[in-house]
């Protein structure tokens, strides 16, 4: 539902996104749509047990004027793409997110948490594949061969790409920042803890019904309970 039949869409040139065959313009990225030209390879779809892929040719590029190729099948609409030419798709959505200002509300998927989970050999050295969050938060759930590529069910390939372009990675490199800066303030709540003296350790320890504490309901510390805490670990110590 809602994806291109992949026995007669063809892939954009400019951003590969899957297209309703017959169409004039990419309702992706806004680019004229020109046949690409598709040739049988030996790549093996990772999701059909008998799916042949087909190889695709998109626009060339300064750097690589014979131009980047991705390979379709065409019975499930899934896409296998090499490291290094994702990396220059990804690279040039970035651009695209620079340019635009990427001030819109980033694009990302509901990670749905039912559904059985497999994992799918790589298409070219049939080792099983690791499953990943394309950047942690974009909610596309990316197979990737880390000597080899990755493959995109339908739909997954245009997703990622629609997140780039609409700053994701910026949000994703935010709140990586922000996890890091929160692991230094824990480890440094940690380190100041561990010099404090045994009593004072006792005496920050949250008091509860099942300590016996007191709620003094204005925050302070009950001494005596936490005396008493700190005295009878020592009391356990010597006696291990």
């Amino acid at each position: 539902m809602g994806t291109p039949d992949p026995r007669t869409a063809v892939r954009c040139s400019a951003c590969a996104a899957l297209v309703s065959g017959g169409a004039s313009y990419c309702p992706q990225c806004g680019d004229p749509l020109a046949q690409a030209v598709s040739s049988p390879v030996a790549h093996a779809c990772p999701a059909c047990p008998d799916g042949a892929m087909e190889s695709y040719r998109l626009q060339p590029t300064p750097s690589h004027p014979q131009g980047w190729a991705v390979y379709g099948c065409r019975s499930c609409g899934g896409v296998w793409v090499d490291a290094e030419t994702l990396d220059a798709m990804l690279a040039s959505a970035a651009q695209q997110s620079t340019a635009l200002g990427a001030s819109g509300r980033v694009k990302r998927r509901e990670l749905s948490m039912t559904g059985a989970v497999v994992y799918r050999p790589c298409s070219v050295c049939g080792e099983t594949m690791a499953r990943r969050n394309f950047a942690r938060i974009s909610g596309v759930i990316v197979d990737e061969c880390r000597k080899h590529g990755s493959f995109f069910d339908a739909g997954e390939l245009e997703d990622v790409l629609a997140f780039v372009r609409s700053g994701g990675m910026m949000l994703a490199r935010q709140r990586h920042d922000e996890e890091l800066e929160r692991e230094r303030r824990a480890a440094e709540r940690t380190a100041a803890m561990s010099k404090r003296s045994p009593l004072m350790r006792e005496v920050d320890r949250p008091l509860d019904a099942d300590h016996g504490g007191v709620d003094w309901g204005d925050g302070s510390p009950d001494l005596g309970v936490a005396f008493l805490r700190w005295a009878g670990a020592w009391v356990r110590n010597m006696f291990r």
